[in-house]
């Protein structure tokens, strides 16, 4: 497995897009050209997960403190396979312990409860530690996740440092603990 930088020339580009737009939902997607832009800002990085082809994305945001995992997906066909698996450790070892995973808060009165519990166990799974801080961010409730402790300033300061739109769009607020 492999995080092949994506460009808007890459051949992977229409299976990233595809992935993204299919995976997550539509209020919590940026535009891909924002990705870019973000990207070409050196704020961002924008990542193809290629096992002997395309089967995953992932997009991080870039900060001082700390990188937020700002989307992560794989593809159909291979969930199962081990590559999210793969994908946390090359993140990991790319960027250090100091990732913050979003995600959506396992409550249970969620529509996709379950679909939420088992990201989350998966995650939790791979070594990624429950930081006890909640957030609305893009008009939906998060959980945040990272592999070493995290206070909520360090989160916030990725966001601020990818800029004023991105932090305007987010617009988070903390949020008492959920559970």
């Amino acid at each position: 497995m492999r995080l092949l930088n994506l460009s808007e020339s890459h051949p992977y580009l229409s299976a990233f897009t595809q992935l993204y737009i299919d995976a997550f939902p539509a209020d919590e997607k940026k535009p891909v050209g924002m990705l870019f832009l973000l990207q070409s800002k050196g704020v961002a990085d924008i990542f193809a997960l290629d096992d002997s082809g395309f089967c995953g994305l992932a997009v991080t945001l870039k900060g001082s403190a700390a990188v937020i995992v700002d989307y992560l997906a794989v593809s159909s066909d291979m969930r199962g396979l081990g590559c999210g698996s793969a994908a946390l450790r090359l993140l990991r070892e790319k960027y250090g312990a100091k990732l913050i995973f979003e995600i959506e808060a396992a409550v249970p009165y969620a529509e996709n409860a379950a679909q939420r519990k088992k990201r989350r166990d998966f995650y939790l799974k791979n070594g990624l530690l429950p930081t006890e801080i909640f957030v609305n961010v893009y008009n939906t409730d998060m959980e945040l996740l990272s592999f070493s402790p995290l206070n909520c300033e360090e989160y916030l300061s990725v966001l601020k440092e990818a800029g004023d739109d991105l932090y305007k769009t987010a617009n988070p607020k903390l949020l008492p603990r959920l559970y």
